[in-house]
């Protein structure tokens, strides 16, 4: 049975994000990582239904439900120049901070939208939606006056159901619009809502596993390698408790960098590594964004 706080209505929205939508086809569904979109007004989400009953034998036999993309409408205080370029599909030029607009929307990439919704008790309603699109908006402008009259910006999407096919807990495989939940209802944890879009299988993640490259206990190592941590999941740490040293636990000066998912640390000493010797690459407390801890972790390996 529900409990009492979930009936509390809506009182006010904030934590607007999006994420740009890599893949989404027959084989997976990827995006990039969440990005603070900007401060927001308000919000309306209208899904397209309809439905048609049936007669037969003169009387009424079946009803036919469908339902297809949701209409978006939410209001901000201004988009940024380099998300407007970004999320219409135009060009951004950096050096001269300018965007160009070539008038052709279909250059508009897919991106997933989240955001949460305050209740009237304090506690939280979030949501993800997994694809939308963005149309061309409308902007007002007006001559300053001796009354305020601020213009804010009113942005139309589009939301659209996944193409891959994400495995559900009732274990049906299925396209997913969108995602949301709520701090009253029990298990429900929105702490790390917005590190990750959250999809039917951010509620059962992969076990976080790591794998080395040069692999642990490798021999004949080149001593101008760069090693390769690729992990299961997306990190939330960062570089935080991940440490290259010689066998006498001496940190390496090394140059640390993720790829763009957060699953790949590449750590690349800044000279040569020295010859015929050993080396450590410790791990301790490597979190992921589902808040799942990596053991603690030495991988040993030598030098040619």
């Amino acid at each position: 049975m529900p409990n009492q706080n979930e009936y509390k209505q809506r009182v006010g929205i904030d934590s607007l994000y999006y994420a740009l939508v890599t893949k989404d086809d027959a084989d997976g569904y990827v995006t990039g990582a969440p990005v603070y979109l900007a401060p927001v007004a308000s919000l309306k989400q209208s899904p397209k239904t309809d439905s048609q009953v049936q007669y037969f034998d003169d009387a009424p036999f079946e009803e036919i439900d469908a339902e297809g993309a949701t209409d978006l409408e939410f209001e901000i205080s201004s988009l940024p120049s380099v998300q407007y370029a970004e999320l219409l599909g135009n060009e951004f030029d950096a050096v001269g901070g300018r965007v160009y607009d070539d008038a052709n929307p279909s250059q508009a990439p897919y991106f997933a939208l989240g955001f949460r919704s305050k209740k009237s008790n304090g506690s939280y309603r979030y949501y993800w939606f997994n694809k939308v699109r963005l149309s061309r908006p409308s902007e007002e402008f007006s001559t300053q006056a001796d009354k305020a009259d601020p213009k804010k910006t009113m942005l139309k999407a589009t939301a659209l159901k996944s193409i891959y096919k994400f495995l559900y807990p009732s274990g049906k495989a299925k396209g997913c619009k969108r995602v949301f939940g709520d701090e009253d209802t029990p298990n429900f944890d929105g702490g790390d809502w917005f590190a990750a879009v959250q999809t039917p299988a951010s509620a059962s993640p992969s076990a976080l596993a790591c794998s080395p490259n040069p692999a642990d206990a490798a021999t004949g190592v080149a001593i101008s390698a760069n090693i390769i941590l690729t992990f299961s999941n997306r990190i939330r740490s960062g570089n935080t408790g991940i440490l290259l040293t010689s066998a006498a636990g001496v940190p390496v000066d090394a140059a640390y960098s993720w790829n763009a998912t957060g699953t790949i640390l590449t750590i690349n000493p800044v000279s040569d590594l020295g010859a015929a010797a050993d080396y450590l690459v410790t791990l301790a407390g490597v979190t992921d964004i589902y808040g799942q801890i990596l053991a603690n972790t030495v991988y040993r390996f030598t030098t040619a």
